[in-house]
Formats: C-alpha cells, structure tokens, sequence
C-alpha cells in the first residue's frame, strides 16, 4: 500500500541530518521509509541486507585504495615538482657552459628582460675574457 498520510515532526538543531544519515546507512531510499521502518519494525528484505552487508565488507578496503590512491598522487606531485626544478637548473648550468656574458647579455637585451640585480657580498668572476668564455 503507497503511503499518503503525511505527519509533520518538528526535531532539534542536528537531528534531521542524523536521521538523513542513518536512514542513508540503513540503505533505505529515502527518511520517510527509513522512519517508517524502524516505526513499526519492518526490516529491509533479504536482497537488501544481503547488499548492505556486502557494502558493510568492502568499505575497509576501499577506503584502503583511496588512501593509496592520495599517497601515489602525491608522490607524482612531488615528483613532478622536483623534475621541474631539476630541468631549470639543467638549462640554468647548460647555458652557462655554452654562452658568455656577452652572449646572456645581448638575449637578455632582447628578451627585453632586467639584468639580475648584484647580490651583495658576492665577488664577480675574475679572469674571463671579454667576449669569450673562461
């Protein structure tokens, strides 16, 4: 028989999420069956329980693959970041073996890019030739 009577139920702060809840848990379809069950003691069907207690023994394992799951991604974050910095350092040694100042002088002047400012207490390079390398 399709239920048609409605009752209004006033609850506390809280208590209509905890029902929502439960009933989600309980597997029922929606608050109104879930209520109406523990009510007047009517219990899920057997295909039912069947599923829920097949839900109830894997919910351990796959929280165990998504935790795995957020620690290898992770680690192909960092992964990741740690190449990132390593290719800029590749470039940043291979530019300085294959151009002189002049050369890194004349891209910068058309990049259009800002000399790096001196950083102090550093002593420039001494003993490289003007326009060529060391």
């Amino acid at each position: 028989m399709a239920a048609t009577e409605l009752l209004t139920l006033r609850l506390e702060p809280g208590e209509k999420e905890r029902v929502a809840r439960a009933a989600h848990r309980a597997g029922s379809a929606n608050v109104s069956d879930y209520v109406r069950q523990r009510l007047f003691g009517r219990k899920p069907s057997d295909a039912d329980q069947a599923l829920l207690q097949m839900l109830a023994e894997i919910k351990p394992r796959v929280t165990q693959a998504v935790e795995a799951i957020d620690v290898n991604l992770a680690e192909i974050r960092r992964l990741r970041e740690s190449q990132m910095h390593r290719d800029d350092d590749a470039v940043r040694e291979r530019a300085k073996r294959e151009f002189n100042a002049t050369e890194l002088a004349a891209i910068a002047e058309r990049l259009q890019l800002e000399p790096p400012a001196p950083v102090p207490g550093r002593i420039p390079r001494v003993g490289q030739r003007r326009g060529g390398r060391k």
